[in-house]
Protein backbone atom coordinates (compact mmCIF):
# COMPACT_ATOMS: atom_id res chain seq x y z
CA UNK A 1 0.00 0.00 0.00
CA UNK A 2 0.94 3.43 -0.83
CA UNK A 3 0.80 6.33 1.74
CA UNK A 4 0.39 9.54 1.43
CA UNK A 5 -0.06 13.00 3.62
CA UNK A 6 -2.66 14.64 1.72
CA UNK A 7 -2.77 18.80 3.10
CA UNK A 8 -2.96 22.23 2.39
CA UNK A 9 0.43 23.21 3.28
CA UNK A 10 3.13 23.78 1.39
CA UNK A 11 6.02 21.18 2.39
CA UNK A 12 8.41 24.19 1.15
CA UNK A 13 7.16 26.43 4.33
CA UNK A 14 8.37 23.46 6.91
CA UNK A 15 11.43 23.71 8.96
CA UNK A 16 14.26 21.30 9.38
CA UNK A 17 12.03 19.44 11.98
CA UNK A 18 8.77 19.14 9.27
CA UNK A 19 6.76 22.04 11.09
CA UNK A 20 4.49 23.86 9.27
CA UNK A 21 5.99 27.66 9.84
CA UNK A 22 3.81 29.88 9.14
CA UNK A 23 0.77 31.13 10.71
CA UNK A 24 -2.47 29.15 9.25
CA UNK A 25 -5.60 27.76 9.69
CA UNK A 26 -6.70 24.53 11.06
CA UNK A 27 -10.38 23.86 11.39
CA UNK A 28 -13.36 24.44 10.57
CA UNK A 29 -14.11 27.19 13.85
CA UNK A 30 -11.47 29.09 12.74
CA UNK A 31 -13.55 30.79 10.05
CA UNK A 32 -13.28 34.78 11.19
CA UNK A 33 -9.98 34.80 12.71
CA UNK A 34 -6.84 36.12 10.81
CA UNK A 35 -4.06 34.04 9.97
CA UNK A 36 -1.43 36.17 8.23
CA UNK A 37 -3.52 39.08 7.86
CA UNK A 38 -6.22 37.47 6.19
CA UNK A 39 -9.38 36.32 7.62
CA UNK A 40 -10.53 33.15 7.27
CA UNK A 41 -13.86 33.41 5.21
CA UNK A 42 -16.94 30.60 4.87
CA UNK A 43 -16.05 30.78 1.06
CA UNK A 44 -12.28 30.28 1.51
CA UNK A 45 -12.74 27.60 3.69
CA UNK A 46 -15.36 25.78 1.40
CA UNK A 47 -12.86 25.80 -1.84
CA UNK A 48 -9.90 24.05 0.73
CA UNK A 49 -12.34 21.43 1.80
CA UNK A 50 -13.97 20.58 -1.33
CA UNK A 51 -10.59 19.92 -2.73
CA UNK A 52 -9.50 17.92 0.10
CA UNK A 53 -12.51 15.87 -1.03
CA UNK A 54 -11.99 15.92 -4.56
CA UNK A 55 -8.24 14.78 -4.19
CA UNK A 56 -9.09 12.18 -1.74
CA UNK A 57 -11.72 10.98 -4.00
CA UNK A 58 -9.37 11.00 -7.09
CA UNK A 59 -7.12 8.97 -5.11
CA UNK A 60 -9.55 6.16 -4.30
CA UNK A 61 -11.01 6.20 -7.76
CA UNK A 62 -7.99 6.08 -9.82
CA UNK A 63 -6.98 3.08 -7.87
CA UNK A 64 -10.14 1.42 -8.32
CA UNK A 65 -11.50 1.51 -4.79
CA UNK A 66 -15.45 1.06 -4.36
CA UNK A 67 -16.24 1.54 -0.76
CA UNK A 68 -14.95 1.40 2.77
CA UNK A 69 -15.67 0.98 6.25
CA UNK A 70 -15.99 3.83 8.82
CA UNK A 71 -14.11 2.51 11.89
CA UNK A 72 -12.59 3.90 15.11
CA UNK A 73 -15.82 6.18 15.62
CA UNK A 74 -15.63 8.88 18.13
CA UNK A 75 -19.33 10.67 18.32
CA UNK A 76 -19.46 11.91 21.53
CA UNK A 77 -21.64 15.34 20.66
CA UNK A 78 -24.17 12.72 19.18
CA UNK A 79 -23.99 13.57 15.25
CA UNK A 80 -24.57 10.11 14.32
CA UNK A 81 -28.31 11.11 14.92
CA UNK A 82 -28.97 13.25 12.07
CA UNK A 83 -28.40 12.32 8.31
CA UNK A 84 -25.86 9.79 8.12
CA UNK A 85 -25.23 6.55 9.69
CA UNK A 86 -21.94 7.32 12.13
CA UNK A 87 -21.10 3.72 13.58
CA UNK A 88 -18.23 1.04 13.80
CA UNK A 89 -18.46 -0.90 10.55
CA UNK A 90 -21.02 1.15 8.19
CA UNK A 91 -19.74 0.32 5.00
CA UNK A 92 -20.01 3.16 2.37
CA UNK A 93 -19.61 3.41 -1.38
CA UNK A 94 -16.99 6.09 -2.61
CA UNK A 95 -19.27 8.02 -4.09
CA UNK A 96 -21.08 8.38 -1.32
CA UNK A 97 -18.55 9.63 1.23
CA UNK A 98 -18.67 13.32 0.69
CA UNK A 99 -20.83 14.31 3.69
CA UNK A 100 -18.75 11.86 6.03
CA UNK A 101 -15.92 13.64 4.75
CA UNK A 102 -16.72 16.31 5.48
CA UNK A 103 -18.45 15.93 9.35
CA UNK A 104 -15.06 14.51 9.47
CA UNK A 105 -13.44 17.57 8.34
CA UNK A 106 -15.37 19.87 10.36
CA UNK A 107 -15.04 17.77 13.40
CA UNK A 108 -18.49 16.46 14.17
CA UNK A 109 -17.36 12.65 14.86
CA UNK A 110 -14.39 11.55 14.12
CA UNK A 111 -13.32 8.10 12.46
CA UNK A 112 -11.18 6.58 10.09
CA UNK A 113 -12.48 5.26 6.73
CA UNK A 114 -10.81 2.42 5.51
CA UNK A 115 -11.26 -0.42 2.61
CA UNK A 116 -9.54 -3.49 2.06
CA UNK A 117 -6.68 -1.52 0.32
CA UNK A 118 -6.72 1.66 1.21
CA UNK A 119 -7.98 4.10 3.54
CA UNK A 120 -8.89 8.06 4.20
CA UNK A 121 -7.31 8.91 7.87
CA UNK A 122 -8.27 12.49 9.12
CA UNK A 123 -5.84 14.42 12.10
CA UNK A 124 -5.37 17.23 13.82
CA UNK A 125 -4.89 20.57 12.27
CA UNK A 126 -6.72 19.78 8.94
CA UNK A 127 -4.04 16.73 7.83
CA UNK A 128 -5.49 14.46 5.58
CA UNK A 129 -3.78 11.23 4.87
CA UNK A 130 -4.40 8.44 1.97
CA UNK A 131 -3.91 5.17 1.44
CA UNK A 132 -3.99 3.30 -1.69
CA UNK A 133 -2.96 0.24 -3.91
CA UNK A 134 -0.95 1.58 -6.04
CA UNK A 135 1.26 5.04 -6.30
CA UNK A 136 -0.94 7.66 -7.27
CA UNK A 137 -0.87 8.78 -10.67
CA UNK A 138 0.99 12.06 -11.77
CA UNK A 139 -2.01 13.54 -13.40
CA UNK A 140 -3.86 13.13 -9.58
CA UNK A 141 -0.89 15.13 -7.78
CA UNK A 142 -0.77 17.95 -10.55
CA UNK A 143 -4.46 18.71 -10.21
CA UNK A 144 -4.40 18.44 -6.66
CA UNK A 145 -1.54 21.05 -6.57
CA UNK A 146 -4.01 23.29 -8.97
CA UNK A 147 -6.55 22.69 -6.04
CA UNK A 148 -3.81 24.18 -3.67
CA UNK A 149 -3.50 20.39 -2.19
CA UNK A 150 -0.51 18.92 -1.42
CA UNK A 151 0.39 15.09 -1.69
CA UNK A 152 3.23 13.60 -0.09
CA UNK A 153 4.54 9.95 0.82
CA UNK A 154 4.14 9.96 4.74
CA UNK A 155 3.28 7.03 6.29
CA UNK A 156 -0.37 7.89 8.42
CA UNK A 157 0.10 8.03 12.19
CA UNK A 158 -3.57 6.12 12.02
CA UNK A 159 -2.23 3.11 10.29
CA UNK A 160 -0.40 0.47 12.35
CA UNK A 161 0.71 -1.64 9.15
CA UNK A 162 3.95 -1.20 7.10
CA UNK A 163 5.22 0.88 4.23
CA UNK A 164 7.69 -0.05 2.36
CA UNK A 165 9.15 -2.01 5.29
CA UNK A 166 9.49 0.22 7.81
CA UNK A 167 7.41 -0.57 10.44
CA UNK A 168 5.47 1.70 12.29
CA UNK A 169 4.85 -0.06 15.23
CA UNK A 170 1.59 -1.64 17.02
CA UNK A 171 -1.87 0.45 16.93
CA UNK A 172 -1.89 0.64 20.72
CA UNK A 173 1.64 2.69 20.20
CA UNK A 174 0.04 5.10 17.77
CA UNK A 175 -1.87 7.89 19.29
CA UNK A 176 -5.14 8.04 17.82
CA UNK A 177 -5.18 11.67 16.62
CA UNK A 178 -1.95 13.32 16.94
CA UNK A 179 -1.78 17.14 17.58
CA UNK A 180 0.63 18.55 14.92
CA UNK A 181 2.68 21.85 14.72
CA UNK A 182 0.98 23.95 12.83
CA UNK A 183 2.66 27.54 12.96
CA UNK A 184 1.97 29.71 15.46
CA UNK A 185 -0.88 30.89 17.56
CA UNK A 186 -3.94 32.10 15.35
CA UNK A 187 -5.02 35.41 16.30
Amino acid sequence: MKQYRVTKYDPHSRNGDGAYVPDEWTGFDDIGRTFGGTVLTQAEYDRVEEAYVRTALQMLEANGVHSVVLRGVEDNAGFGSGKLTISDGHKIRVRDMVPYMRAILREHFWGRLEGDHAFVHFGWDYYMYVGVPEACPEFVVDEARGRGVFIEPFVSPYHPEEQEGEPVGPADAVPRRPKTVVGPQHS
